[in-house]
This record gives structure tokens, C-alpha cells and sequence, in this order.
């Protein structure tokens, strides 16, 4: 699949962490948001937009090749003076997905966004259908 990735064409502040300048969370933005989508947020340590050094690697991937899922697992939560930044993932899915590892954070206590987990092609979901 050539086209299975795309560049990360920028990041979006998630939360910034404004009375201590210590860390911020990003979200990518792929080239064409209409057909590709990065999974996960991007944690970083100070408040600045992460650089192409640090991201490097980075890629968004195809939205047909992916199902979004709602986080279900808290995996980090800091509370600060006037804000709270929660960081959430895919704690479990049906077989037929495979979690990622990333994180989605939210400036609160609730999970704001989907994640993306791997969805496997029709033809690999019927062969693994044939083993069991």
C-alpha cells in the first residue's frame, strides 16, 4: 500500500501547560486531514510546538485503514493549580484491532477524543476467521 502514510504537516496545541511553562501536548495534522489522520498526541517537555528533529518519523495514516475508538483507560493524570491534563488509551479491543500505544490527552478529567487502533483488511479478518 504506497499511499497506506502521509506527512505531518503541523501540530496543534492540546494543552499547554501556561503557569508552568513545564510540558504541552500536540496533535498532528496530516497534509490531506480529509483522507489521513495521525493517532495519538505528541507530549513534550516545555511549551514551545515540537520540532521537525523531534518528530521526525511521524507519520498520519490512511482513516480506511484505521477504526477510531473511544480511550477507555487513564493512563496519566496531573492536576495543577488551573487545569488538569489527563492522558487516555485503548486499554482493550475485539480482535479483529490491534492497539497502537499512543495517547490522547485532554485538558480534563474526561478523555475528548478518539483514538485510532489498526483495523485489519477484510481478506486477513477471513483467513484468521479459517484458523480458529
Amino acid at each position: 500500500m504506497p499511499d497506506a502514510l502521509d506527512e505531518v504537516v503541523d501540530w496543534k496545541p492540546v494543552f499547554i501547560d501556561i503557569e508552568g511553562a513545564k510540558f504541552s501536548t500536540w496533535r498532528g495534522i496530516p497534509n490531506n486531514p480529509d483522507k489521513y489522520v495521525v493517532i495519538g498526541d505528541f507530549f513534550v517537555t516545555g511549551i514551545e510546538k515540537p520540532t521537525p528533529e523531534q518528530t521526525e518519523g511521524i507519520r498520519a495514516i490512511r482513516k480506511d485503514l484505521i477504526e477510531e475508538v473511544e480511550p477507555s483507560h487513564l493512563v496519566f493524570k496531573k492536576v495543577i493549580p488551573f487545569a488538569v491534563l489527563t492522558l487516555w488509551t485503548v486499554f482493550a479491543t475485539i480482535p479483529i484491532y490491534i492497539p497502537t500505544g499512543a495517547f490522547s490527552s485532554s485538558p480534563g478529567d474526561t478523555a475528548d477524543s478518539k483514538l485510532g487502533v489498526i483495523r485489519f483488511l477484510p481478506e486477513v479478518q477471513e483467513l484468521a476467521g479459517r484458523s480458529t
